[in-house]
């Protein structure tokens, strides 16, 4: 745990910055993007009018969930009747102590993920309406994200919301009025994640705020929102960038770990390499179709333990075997499998079910071309610590002493040993 200055001291700053340039940055982007175009929404929505499976079954699925967690609060998300239910703070921290607001956004921005589906499956546009309802509401009320898990909680939250945004704002013809959501994803949601996680941490983290942010830059029409996400998959310095997450011998940073954050982070890259996919660049093939390779390695592994698998794996392999006809021998057997399927609707998953929305027939999209690896440039923090190295206090600690948390070393951390637990 890290004491840090004020959020809304950063949050401020950042945005000057990005006001400042996002006029400058703003760049056409192919629409519907993130991780639907309108052929997958077009071939998704015969499939289920004409009652296809598992397209049918999984829509079904999608129209009975109940929310997730504490954010389920009676609520029905497909209905028309759901209330969003907008929160002023996120506080997230580890092992989800304390855990304020994340259910309810979570289950607010799926609500509206699954409305988006609705109105392009029925064409009824109240469920357009209802989605516009749900982002208006999270955008006026939303205030600060805090916590020791904020960037991660965000990146779940994010995808989510733009996914739903993304294809009602370009398929639906009536007015329309993203103000206060656009500003949340600018000044809420992109600060929190702008600076990725802290050296040494899982890789899952940044995988996922990479995908936050690409699909965020879709969504704005912003470049460099867009381009930080996809640079930091080819080359960011943390552990969750494609070469310092999946390695040449088919492991990753987090297959010592457990299978379940592995999937974690590998179909987080995967999501971030389909969503550059529909913008005509090919992430896919970067270092030697490395992900690939990570892909193949992971699916031996959770196949092998018969572990539950996460939704989501459709979307590679419907790439590598489908568009590019290569060889997936490992993920091959591993779709034979039960297992296949996935869990539960998860929030660890942001709640997509790509057996509804993979295309499974290829792709006729002319070859994206592959970007070039770009080079690091080193971003200088003026901040000012206003805790290091304060006088501190616990409730307990381990070996992991709680002056740590305000000696500005990223290296170290406080960690207690018992509950409750707390710091000052």
């Amino acid at each position: 745990m890290k004491l840090r200055i004020n959020a809304s001291i950063i949050t401020g700053i950042l945005f000057c910055l990005i006001a400042a340039t996002s006029s400058l940055v703003a760049q056409t982007f192919t629409h519907p993007g993130v991780r639907h175009s309108r052929g997958d929404l077009d071939l998704m929505k015969s499939r289920i009018l004409a009652n296809q499976q598992p397209w049918k079954g999984a829509y079904d699925n999608m129209i009975a969930w109940q929310g997730y967690g504490d954010g389920k609060l009676g609520r029905t998300p497909s209905s028309l009747n759901f209330a969003p239910a907008p929160r002023t703070t996120i506080d997230v921290g580890y092992y989800e102590k304390p855990h304020i607001g994340f259910d309810e956004a979570l289950t607010d921005a799926t609500a509206a993920y699954i409305h988006a589906i609705q109105w392009y499956i029925t064409g009824n546009s109240a469920h357009a309406e209802k989605v516009m309802a749900i982002c208006k509401a999270w955008g006026t009320s939303l205030t600060s994200i805090s916590g020791d898990n904020a960037k991660l909680a965000t990146a779940w939250i994010t995808s989510m919301f733009c996914d739903a945004a993304e294809i009602v704002r370009t398929t639906y013809s009536g007015p329309q009025d993203w103000t206060a959501f656009d500003n949340m994803l600018r000044t809420k949601f992109y600060t929190t994640m702008y600076d990725f996680a802290p050296s040494g941490f899982n890789g899952n983290w940044d995988a996922l705020m990479s995908q936050a942010m690409m699909s965020m830059g879709v969504v704005l029409n912003d470049r460099a929102i867009y381009d930080r996400g996809k640079n930091y998959y080819l080359s960011g310095k943390g552990n969750g960038s494609l070469p310092n997450y999946c390695f040449t011998d088919g492991t990753t940073q987090e297959t010592t770990r457990d299978q379940r954050h592995e999937q974690m982070g590998v179909l987080a890259l995967a999501n971030s390499a389909e969503i550059a996919w529909k913008q005509g660049e090919d992430l896919y093939s970067a270092l030697g179709n490395r992900l690939l390779i990570g892909l193949e390695g992971t699916a031996g592994r959770v196949d092998a333990q018969n572990f539950g698998a996460y939704p989501g794996w459709d979307i590679p392999y419907n790439h590598y075997h489908n568009r590019k006809h290569l060889a997936t021998p490992t993920m091959d057997l591993f779709k034979k499998t039960t297992e296949w399927g996935g869990d539960n609707w998860s929030y660890n998953t942001v709640g997509f079910w790509t057996a509804m929305t993979f295309r499974d027939l290829g792709d006729p999209n002319p070859n994206p071309v592959t970007p070039p690896v770009p080079v690091p440039t080193p971003i200088p923090d003026t901040r000012t610590n206003l805790a290091l190295n304060k006088t501190t206090t616990a409730s307990s600690s381990d070996t992991n002493i709680a002056a740590n948390a305000v000696d500005g070393n990223l290296e170290t951390r406080w960690s207690a040993d018992a509950y409750p637990q707390w710091i000052r």
